[in-house]
């Protein structure tokens, strides 16, 4: 069955029978999403603006870019409670008044371009912040630069072209008010093939957006410790691309497969926010970096117990051959002794003789404090020797 927001006038006329339920309003699921994903997201943000600006004192163009989108992101959120609360996205397309019906494309296209912006502006931010790490690659740059030029563009492409479909433009709302659309002549484009194509285009920006550092900081001499705390916050990104990819099945149903838009569209709303409020936290996350570390110190040393009691050793995946001690690249050359004269001063000196029991305790001090030392080290990850200032 084809479907969209304008309905043929012969379901308008059999909307009107009792073969469809009348008088049926939603709960207020909308704004309970809404209200709980803005402020989580805007938690976060704060979070990472604050250990910033008063923290390390690096604050960055992503940051700027991260702020303006959660703005965006909150209108996203009021507008989208207002839609469910007044604007008609409680009820079943059937139960709509013709004046109602221009109102909720009004709320349709404020939520579109919203969501447009703030998720473009969340990206680009993630791809700023990505430049933040450490010394990148020629290669890595100039992908992180064509990535952000398509954002920018397709971002304005689609924020245009939404208001634009139709002419003139106020058919945009009052085509869904059959009163209105069969006085008046008016054209549209295929609104269904644009939303479903900037569905999978962010969709797949998403996707991009997020397997993009794997391939950098695999790269990293850093302990394995570290290598999955960031995959950890890097793939976090994920559950973004997977609520983006079922949003654009979501707008395809609503756009081909039914006339009840009102009814439809509250799971694409419901979505089209999650996606943004997740978009900020994925991207914000890395000023949470000190906790973590704490907490996959934690939580990583409880699984780890066991094997460190069997010896076994941990190969990066990418480096096979890498045999070298992560203590090795922890310790610097000044302090490294050479082999042969510590031999020759082995055999020069006198044996003398031991204190079993204090060369015991002082053994196992000086082992607990070196053990400290390499934990702390370990933890601090290092690029060539360039500290990781994210």
């Amino acid at each position: 069955m084809p479907g969209g927001p304008v309905p043929p006038i012969e379901l308008v006329f059999e909307w009107q029978t009792d073969a469809y339920p009348h008088g049926i309003r939603a709960g207020p699921v909308l704004t309970i999403v809404s209200s709980v994903f803005c402020a989580l997201a805007a938690g976060v943000v704060f979070a990472r603006i604050y250990d910033r600006i008063f923290i390390r004192h690096n604050y960055g163009l992503d940051d700027t870019l991260i702020i303006v989108a959660t703005v965006f992101t909150i209108g996203l959120g009021v507008v989208t409670c207002l839609a469910e609360q007044a604007y008609g996205f409680d009820r079943h397309a059937w139960d709509l008044t013709a004046e109602m019906a221009p109102t909720t494309r009004k709320a349709t296209l404020s939520i579109s371009i919203l969501y447009l912006i703030s998720t473009g502006l969340t990206k680009i931010s993630i791809l700023c912040f990505y430049r933040r790490i450490g010394e990148i690659r020629p290669w890595f740059r100039w992908t992180i630069w064509i990535n952000i030029a398509f954002i920018v563009c397709y971002t304005i492409a689609f924020t245009v072209a939404i208001p634009l479909e139709c002419t003139p433009l106020d058919a945009y709302w009052n085509k869904s008010n059959p009163l209105w659309a069969a006085k008046h002549h008016y054209k549209c484009i295929n609104e269904g093939a644009k939303m479903v194509t900037a569905g999978a285009i962010s969709a797949t920006q998403d996707v991009l957006v997020c397997i993009l550092p794997m391939a950098l900081f695999w790269d990293l001499r850093i302990s394995k410790r570290a290598k999955l705390a960031l995959a950890f916050v890097f793939s976090l990104g994920t559950l973004t691309s997977v609520v983006s990819i079922v949003r654009s099945v979501k707008i395809y149903h609503v756009f081909f497969q039914t006339y009840d838009v009102t009814w439809a569209a509250r799971t694409v709303f419901a979505f089209t926010i999650v996606e943004a409020c997740l978009g900020l936290i994925c991207a914000s996350m890395a000023a949470l970096k000190h906790n973590m570390q704490r907490f996959f110190h934690i939580v990583i040393d409880s699984f780890t117990v066991g094997s460190s009691k069997s010896n076994r050793r941990w190969k990066n995946p990418f480096f096979p051959t890498y045999q070298k001690s992560f203590r090795d690249y922890f310790s610097s050359s000044k302090s490294q002794k050479n082999p042969s004269r510590m031999s020759g001063q082995m055999l020069k000196s006198p044996a003398t003789p031991k204190n079993t029991f204090m060369d015991s305790c002082q053994s196992q001090s000086q082992k607990t404090s070196e053990s400290r030392i390499f934990e702390e080290r370990e933890l601090s990850p290092i690029q060539q020797g360039h500290y990781l200032d994210v």
